[in-house]
């Protein structure tokens, strides 16, 4: 195995090892919309709202892929 390729390797296993571990939930809200928390940091607080700790979409693929977009932007 060449360095190069050692060190592709060594830094995908790295990446993986320190990858945020995600528990996601989805559900459907009363006005009809989807949403979806990290249950590792959405803490509950009212300050949350519709940015940074809930994904939102009109289906729960929507809600799951708008969370994931900020949580890894």
């Amino acid at each position: 195995m060449s360095n190069q390729t050692f060190g592709r390797a060594a830094r995908a296993a790295w990446d993986e090892m320190n990858r945020p571990q995600r528990d996601i939930d989805a559900n459907i809200a009363p006005n009809g919309e989807w949403y979806a928390i990290d249950r590792n940091i959405y803490d509950g607080a009212p300050d949350a709202g519709r940015a940074g700790a809930m994904g939102w979409g009109k289906t729960e693929a929507e809600a799951v892929a708008d969370l994931i977009e900020q949580l890894e932007s």
